[in-house]
């Protein structure tokens, strides 16, 4: 059984960051979820919560399931799978209200969790909503994490992979959690669409380089490549929010050995938070002599300080930051298009694809486009039809219509007359 660490002083911004991350995290349905809802006949109008790799809705959807999901649990209040549909059900609902407010939303949880605790107590599903609810306390949320962890199904779903995954990266010990991960992706629950998209990305890096990313879609990905398949493992990947943490950036200099961390000031606002992640970040760079990478899809507050700098240059699907002197991005940008594998694209995505997926696929028109602006420019009519057609493939394969809509519109954009003024 894997052993999780409990002698870490655990922060409040460490707690809360890892269950944010936990609660976003995947989770679809495998065959024995579908055989349970078969057998409890709920009604065809209700979905499994799925975290937001996997689909997006409006709080009103949300809503909805939320108010058809506890009904289901109140019928019958030992049904374990209609608790936690409901819980999360709510959770999103709340985050997509446009007056969202944490004083609240805390209070509606703790009152759902209430109800639970009443019908099912000392279970997975309470122990994990509980260790959410409690996140605030240092105590509370971890000794409910735990307690969850003891019960955690043997036959995983890839809702208790991709919870567990992110957890045991915060709190667990290396060699488990590399175990973890690589039992997670010997399950093949994983999309292999954004498990070879993130593969693409790292493929365009230099030995040893670090790589910064901001959401479950950009890094967990890569952690998974890392650990569970065993390859890029001389490459850094780092999840930008997790910059805040003091324990793991410690780690990162520790595994680096580059000394201490430095204990920068307290931040006093949002800004702060901003100005001392991306001091991290380059100090980490300075002193290890690695060279940096960005994701494309990063909030536009990842990259203040380099955009500053003007050292960010675009060289296809990811960032690079170049502070001795500028990139010739058509050169670089080249290179990686003709030694990237794009044949996936060739694939249409399924129906229910996952929205990640989707998205994957739609950022395509966003990458290489100053090249094939330059070829069009040059009258190399060839090299440019050779770009456009892999951008319309990934454009046109996408069943989400309002996501396909988006890639369209870069597309447009790339075919616009003035586009490369």
């Amino acid at each position: 059984m894997i052993q999780i660490k409990r002698n870490i002083l655990l922060t409040t911004k460490l707690l809360l960051i890892a269950i944010l991350v936990a609660s976003c995290a995947t989770s679809t349905k495998t065959s024995k979820d579908k055989d349970k809802d078969k057998k409890k006949n709920y009604p065809s109008y209700l979905h499994e919560i799925q975290g937001l790799v996997i689909e997006e809705h409006e709080a009103d959807w949300y809503r909805e399931q939320y108010e058809g999901w506890l009904e289901q649990a109140e019928k019958n209040p030992k049904d374990e799978y209609a608790w936690r549909n409901c819980f999360r059900a709510k959770d999103y609902e709340i985050r997509y209200s446009n007056n969202y407010n944490y004083n609240y939303a805390n209070s509606v949880k703790r009152g759902l969790l209430e109800k639970m605790g009443k019908s099912i107590p000392d279970t997975y599903t309470y122990y994990i909503c509980a260790s959410q609810v409690f996140q605030n306390d240092q105590q509370g949320g971890i000794t409910y994490a735990h307690k969850a962890y003891e019960l955690i199904p043997k036959n995983k779903s890839l809702f208790d992979y991709d919870h567990w995954f992110y957890f045991l990266k915060t709190y667990g010990d290396k060699n488990d959690f590399s175990n973890f991960a690589k039992d997670y992706y010997d399950s093949g629950l994983y999309s292999e669409e954004l498990l070879q998209f993130n593969l693409n990305e790292l493929n365009c890096m230099e030995n040893d380089g670090i790589f910064v990313g901001e959401g479950d879609a950009s890094v967990g990905p890569k952690w998974l490549l890392q650990e569970g398949k065993g390859i890029h493992r001389d490459k850094l990947v780092i999840c930008y929010s997790y910059m805040a943490i003091p324990e793991y950036c410690q780690s990162i200099y520790k595994e680096l050995g580059i000394g201490d961390a430095p204990v920068l000031p307290e931040p006093k606002g949002y800004e702060d938070y901003e100005r001392n992640r991306q001091y991290l970040i380059n100090d980490i760079v300075v002193k290890s002599g690695r060279k940096l990478y960005f994701s494309k899809y990063n909030p536009d507050y990842c990259y203040t300080f380099w955009n500053n700098r003007g050292s960010l240059y675009d060289i296809g699907l990811i960032y690079q930051d170049s502070p001795d002197g500028p990139i010739d991005i058509y050169k670089e940008q080249e290179r990686f298009f003709n030694s990237t594998d794009f044949s996936y694209l060739d694939k249409p995505l399924k129906k229910d694809a996952w929205a990640a997926d989707c998205r994957s696929s739609s950022y395509m028109p966003s990458c290489f486009w100053q090249l094939m602006l330059k070829y069009k420019e040059d009258g190399d009519t060839a090299n440019y039809q050779k770009i456009h057609k892999m951008m319309e493939k990934a454009v046109n394969r996408i069943p989400d219509k309002k996501i396909r809509e988006m890639g369209q519109k870069y597309l447009d954009f790339n075919d616009h007359p003035y586009a490369s003024q």
